[in-house]
């Protein structure tokens, strides 16, 4: 009986010992500068949560990536960001989404309620700070303890498999750390009305402002400064019906009294049909492409380069919906 206990114990300490290797191993993949280097020294990256992922095929806009992750705070962005622009020198100009969903309170639980964090502190846990990590666990230490272990695990699994089967980069099929998303749903009528009527029932009569993720928003453009690499906030095209008059109000207060000196290009109303979008929010596959290919004609345009930037937008739109009429 002494011996099989014995047994069972090397075992085990041997399993413990593995796994410990293994996600050491893990830790030294993700941070090493050859991980987050771009695949094709691309100068233009986008970073957001769910409307730039869906607005923008980094395929068809030359010289750019999209990194951007469906209901991702600028909490967890700053971390791929810090080491996306330390390991890529070549780096001309990041976009950053920036609308009014980005900056509401409720938006708030995208940092530390259980459900991200299930999703993103197993991803995001060996480029974090740890001051940071502290941050999560004076808020959510509970959920923090919940994550199953198999999370973690499934992460280091992937970076091996990354590491020997794909381009040991972290722009990969898995889209751990985001990417371009093609949605195929199309608004028709009825759909119209339903996310109308969705809407009025839940619209916010009090638009309270999310001082944390701003704040995290602050210290990127601040890294972004001290490394010398500018920065573009972006609003991607949404249906006329997404945003309301008291977001709208919240947004802007916050856009000309903390972000006034920063590059903004508003394709809000870019000139798109129902179809061409899956809801308010999002562009479609569809949307998308249109989107993109235009996006694309107006950086050939040296857009960002202009003086009087968001006038030539709004020009390029007039130009478009004339052309469609």
């Amino acid at each position: 009986m002494k011996i099989f206990i014995i047994n069972i114990l090397k075992f085990f300490s041997i399993i413990f010992i593995l796994i410990i290797i293994v996600v050491a191993s893990y830790y030294t993949i993700i941070n090493r500068e050859e991980f987050w280097k771009l695949p094709n020294n691309e100068k233009l990256i986008v970073f957001g949560s769910s409307r730039s992922t869906c607005a923008f095929s980094d395929e068809l806009i030359p010289d750019f990536v999209n990194i951007s992750s469906a209901g991702e705070s600028y909490f967890y962005t700053q971390f791929k960001l810090k080491k996306i622009i330390t390991s890529n020198q070549q780096l001309n100009t990041i976009f950053i989404e920036f609308d009014e969903r980005d900056i509401l309170k409720k938006h708030e639980s995208w940092i530390w309620s259980e459900k991200y964090l299930r999703k993103r502190l197993a991803t995001y846990l060996p480029i974090m700070d740890f001051q940071e990590f502290g941050v999560i666990l004076k808020n959510n230490s509970k959920a923090v303890l919940n994550i199953p272990p198999k999370n973690f695990l499934k992460e280091a699994l992937y970076s091996y498999y990354n590491l020997i089967f794909e381009n040991n980069c972290f722009k990969s099929k898995s889209k751990r750390y985001g990417g371009a998303a093609y949605l195929e749903r199309s608004l028709n009528d009825s759909l119209v009305e339903i996310e109308k009527s969705y809407r009025e029932k839940n619209k916010l009569l009090n638009c309270k402002i999310d001082e944390i993720n701003i704040h995290y928003l602050i210290k990127i453009l601040e890294f972004c400064k001290q490394n010398k690499v500018r920065v573009c906030f972006i609003k991607t095209p949404v249906h006329k019906m997404c945003y309301s008059k008291n977001e709208k109000e919240a947004y802007n207060e916050i856009l000309n009294t903390n972000f006034s000196n920063i590059m903004f290009l508003n394709f809000e109303y870019f000139p798109l049909e129902d179809k061409d979008f899956s809801d308010f929010e999002h562009l479609n596959y569809i949307g998308a492409e249109k989107f993109s290919k235009w996006f694309a004609q107006i950086l050939d345009k040296q857009i960002l380069d202009r003086e009087n930037r968001q006038e030539f937008i709004n020009n390029e739109f007039l130009k478009m919906k004339s052309v469609n009429q």
